[in-house]
């Protein structure tokens, strides 16, 4: 994760373009806010890895009326030359969002 006052910029969206008025919230003060789902999920994913939690990649889908969320594994991801003393992945099953 990037700290903010790394990756702030001076320059200014031109009129009319989106996020014109940024602004940079605390995790705390950002799960306290009115958000999406898909943000709120986000910003879970974020403060498990912050906290230096081994969390697998999330793959998002629409499927079946609803959100999936599946965690993606070396298998998922077709990866088979992994160093040998890696532990054996785990796969999660697939899980509604809510």
């Amino acid at each position: 994760m990037a700290d903010a006052e790394a990756v702030l910029a001076d320059d200014k969206p031109a009129i009319g373009e989106e996020l014109l008025h940024v602004r940079w919230f605390s995790l705390a003060e950002a799960n306290a806010l009115d958000l999406p789902s898909i943000t709120r999920f986000v910003l879970k994913e974020v403060e498990a890895r912050l906290a230096g939690e081994a969390v697998q990649p999330p793959f998002l889908r629409w499927s079946r009326g609803s959100h999936t969320l599946e965690r993606l594994t070396r298998l998922t991801l077709g990866f088979h030359a992994w160093h040998s003393t890696a532990p054996e992945p785990r796969g999660i099953p697939s899980q509604p969002l809510g």
